[in-house]
């Protein structure tokens, strides 16, 4: 097994049924049929990069990333597949301050798919040969929101976004965002396997590398969350979130720092 076969696994997903806003949940009906994300993009870690054990005995980095053999004693490799929000769906949330539906289908039951195709590429990998497992989804993974307001507002022992860093997939913008060669609008998974993979080569060195500093999202932020100094205020964005809830639950979300600027499909 290969890394051109996993990728086709992605990419047949994407291809598929299963990445279509359906006529059971639209809540629009030109949403009907509408896919919620794009091709994907894949990159590859060493699962014993030392970068793993640093991020992980690093409280500045707010993460306690519990490294990938501790995940899986038979680690070699970790995938990193980042999954770009729909280019339709996109453009719908560009105009106004509420998120668009199309953007909230997206997150909801674009979350829902994601994780099924996490777990089938898993199954995909096992019934290689291999073990395989998606950190996000097993018991011992936890994403704890703090009442503490002198801590960070969420503590997670498995991040999408830093792994993803790590893997070669992108750097971080200032809404802490991952801007990949995409974009910066998506949604990220990660399998970590014991399939050895060549790592992909950075194209970065720096946290921020490919965000330009343009503070273009600064702008598009309906609460004001994000700024130069303080990046983003999770509690903001959070609380945001909450209003949306409560307004249209079980669907929420935002995405406005995501889209209407430079790095919302590709590297500024």
């Amino acid at each position: 097994m290969d890394k051109q076969q996993i990728e086709d696994f992605v990419v047949a997903f994407v291809n598929s049924k299963d990445n279509r806003i359906t006529l059971d949940f639209a809540r629009e009906p030109e949403l009907v049929g509408l896919r919620m994300f794009d091709e994907p993009l894949l990159a590859y870690g060493n699962a014993h990069d030392s970068r793993f054990v640093a991020l992980a005995d690093n409280p500045a980095a707010q993460v306690a990333l519990r490294p990938p053999p501790e995940w899986l004693p038979s680690a070699q490799s970790v995938i990193s597949c980042f999954l770009p929000v729909a280019a339709d769906i996109r453009k719908g949330n560009h105009q106004g301050s509420e998120p668009s539906w199309g953007w909230m289908h997206a997150r909801i039951e674009g979350n829902a798919a994601i994780n099924a195709l996490a777990r089938q590429l898993c199954a995909h990998i096992n019934q290689q040969g291999y073990e395989a497992i998606c950190p996000a989804q097993d018991e011992r993974y936890y994403h704890r929101r703090n009442a503490d307001p002198a801590q960070p507002l969420f503590s997670t022992n498995w991040s999408e976004r830093h792994v993803g860093y790590l893997c070669g997939l992108g750097t971080f913008s200032l809404s802490k965002g991952l801007i990949t060669e995409k974009g910066v609008a998506g949604r990220i998974f990660s399998i970590i396997t014991s399939l050895k993979l060549v790592p992909t080569k950075p194209k970065y060195e720096g946290l921020f590398d490919y965000c330009s500093g343009c503070r273009s999202c600064v702008g598009r932020c309906p609460v004001d969350a994000v700024s130069d100094y303080h990046l983003k205020d999770d509690r903001l964005c959070s609380n945001l979130l909450d209003v949306v809830l409560k307004q249209h639950g079980p669907y929420y979300g935002c995405g406005k720092c995501q889209v209407g600027v430079p790095c919302e499909e590709g590297i500024p």
